[in-house]
């Protein structure tokens, strides 16, 4: 073809031309308006998701920190116990005697007996 054939062409099939390119380009618009729509549709839901977990991931870090106060609370009182206990012996003076039931003193203190 030449280009005077293809002039002739286009001239004559201009109208044809323009409406496969309308539509073209509405199918493209149309296209992207609904890839858009789905996606922000998508973005909504997955930020909701978002929200819902980082939310229980607090509640669990909260749980943690009362969990750990706890600990470190019973921790300070075994401690405390412990060296109390440590004190009581090293305070007794029959410590190094051989034990009978009279020298059961501290044990029945300490276990309330």
């Amino acid at each position: 073809m030449t280009l005077v054939a293809i002039r002739l062409w286009l001239g004559r099939n201009w109208p044809a031309l323009a409406l496969v390119g309308a539509v073209g380009f509405a199918g493209w618009l149309a296209y992207g308006w609904a890839y858009q729509r789905g996606y922000d549709a998508r973005e909504a839901e997955l930020q909701a998701l978002r929200a819902a977990k980082q939310s229980e991931l607090f509640d669990l870090a909260d749980r943690i920190s009362a969990a750990e106060a706890e600990l470190q609370v019973r921790t300070r009182a075994m401690s405390e116990k412990s060296r109390r206990i440590e004190d009581e012996a090293r305070a007794d003076s029959g410590a190094c005697r051989r034990v009978s039931p009279d020298s059961l003193q501290r044990l029945e203190r300490r276990w309330g007996n």
